[in-house]
């Protein structure tokens, strides 16, 4: 399993706990009593162990524990009973199952996305923008922009309030009816052929939790000597969150 402040982690029986690879040699990570059963990780890189486990060196680290770099963190004071089951869903929830019981721990901050304004078609047909992967700090936000013309100059809009701009009064050969909604800090442009994939890195800062970023394209259809038409996609507002 690869994580962002290690390198590989794998479970072992004999000794029992996991181990780390950094890409040179094998160490110990960490000092668990008994066997994780089940490794996990989340978009961010955080990476969680469960198992029959009860301690990590001296600190006591109950059946569900949060790797910090150094060692195992308890993660919500643990489990009630051995955890043979693990996952984490892409907004930062931890679910963890037993043989007789299931837990759910909820992040306060979870990560979401949704779309608050809509996009106009073009010579692809409907310009969409949909969130792939939801945006933890530390981690990455992705979105994939779909319906675009074969041959386009795609601008994208990144910034933390909305707008409500007409695009016909802003480009000549805007489309009417096609709106700007956000209120870009950064733009960035691409060329693109039916679609692309977009990936930004996210600030592990805490501060940021609960930050809405706005994003939206700008799609210009290239014909010719130039512009044929501009369109939008839909627009995204995405909020930062954390992971239990």
């Amino acid at each position: 399993m690869r994580t962002r402040a290690l390198s590989v982690l794998a479970t072992i029986s004999q000794p029992r706990g996991v181990m780390r690879f950094d890409g040179n040699a094998w160490t110990r990570a960490g000092a668990l009593n008994d066997w994780p059963a089940v490794l996990a990780n989340d978009t961010a890189g955080n990476v969680y162990a469960a198992g029959r486990f009860t301690q990590d060196g001296s600190q006591a680290c109950r059946y569900l524990g949060r790797w910090d770099g150094n060692g195992w963190q308890p993660l919500a004071g643990g489990a009630p009973i051995s955890v043979g089951g693990l996952a984490i869903s892409p907004r930062g929830d931890v679910f963890a199952g037993g043989a007789e019981d299931f837990l759910l721990h909820r992040t306060a901050c979870p990560a979401t996305a949704s779309s608050f304004a809509p996009g106009c078609s073009g010579g692809g047909g409907p310009n969409e923008l949909q969130v792939s992967t939801l945006p933890l700090i530390g981690g990455i936000y992705r979105a994939e922009a779909t319906g675009l013309p074969t041959s386009a100059l795609a601008f994208e809009l990144f910034g933390l309030h909305p707008a409500s701009q007409p695009l016909i009064n802003l480009v000549p050969f805007g489309v009417p009816g096609c709106t700007v909604a956000v209120t870009p800090v950064v733009s960035v442009s691409r060329l693109a052929s039916g679609s692309f994939t977009t990936t930004l890195a996210i600030t592990n800062d805490p501060a940021w939790i609960g930050t809405t970023i706005r994003h939206q394209v700008l799609v210009g259809e290239l014909g010719g000597p130039g512009f044929l038409a501009a369109t939008v996609t839909n627009a995204i507002a995405a909020v930062l969150g954390r992971a239990y």
